[in-house]
């Protein structure tokens, strides 16, 4: 792979993080992969969202099969939620379409908001504070979202936006959701990641011992 910018150590703004990440793996043509949210855009989306929440008594709704799972499940278990009971209730002009599966990449989903292909990433959480500096991951490849834009399930380029559900923890229920219209300016905190495998640590020329 072709040496990292130090920009991807720290902190940048989105479009260029996709840059970065579709020069690092190698990845042509270069493709626009964000755009800037237009203002009615943003409107029409709060406002399918917003119907859909409205409509299918969301907030405030028990999230099933919840107590005794660990957080990470709980978080997996409430977005699941989301997204089975907010697409069932959108208006006529929106759909919320996972032509790739979700969990397979980023993005989870494609909002359509009257033909237009949005980015649509879902989090959840029982504890939001606007001071909490820790890592809430989006993506570290965007070959998924290539492929997405290439066959134009999405717009050449999306917006993007981010989903969080805010649930609460004691009684297993929806409180709200947070809408996040990213913009190509929006800050992302990048950093590369190293990870290793039985194979790689069996195959590598370290010394190792098993103590049994």
């Amino acid at each position: 792979c072709p040496a990292l910018s130090p920009m991807l150590f720290s902190a940048m703004r989105f479009d260029q993080y996709f840059k970065q990440v579709q020069r690092y793996h190698g990845m042509t043509p270069m493709m626009d992969l964000i755009r800037d949210w237009q203002a009615n855009e943003i409107t029409a989306a709060h406002n399918a969202i917003k119907h859909a929440c409205q409509h299918g008594n969301l907030i405030g709704a028990v999230i099933p099969n919840f107590s005794g799972l660990t957080n990470q499940a709980k978080g997996n278990r409430a977005q699941a939620f989301f997204m089975s009971q907010v697409r069932q209730h959108l208006p006529a002009t929106a759909s919320i379409d996972t032509p790739l599966g979700v969990g397979s990449g980023y993005p989870d989903a494609v909002l359509s908001i009257s033909g237009t292909g949005c980015c649509m990433e879902v989090k959840a959480t029982a504890d939001w504070q606007a001071s909490d500096g820790n890592r809430r991951v989006l993506t570290s490849n965007p070959a998924k979202l290539r492929k997405l834009v290439t066959t134009k399930k999405l717009d050449k380029p999306p917006p993007h936006l981010v989903t969080t559900v805010l649930y609460a923890d004691d009684t297993a229920s929806i409180q709200a959701i947070r809408l996040d219209f990213l913009g190509k300016d929006s800050p992302v905190n990048v950093r590369m990641e190293a990870s290793t495998s039985q194979r790689l640590l069996a195959e590598g020329s370290h010394q190792s011992f098993t103590i049994s």
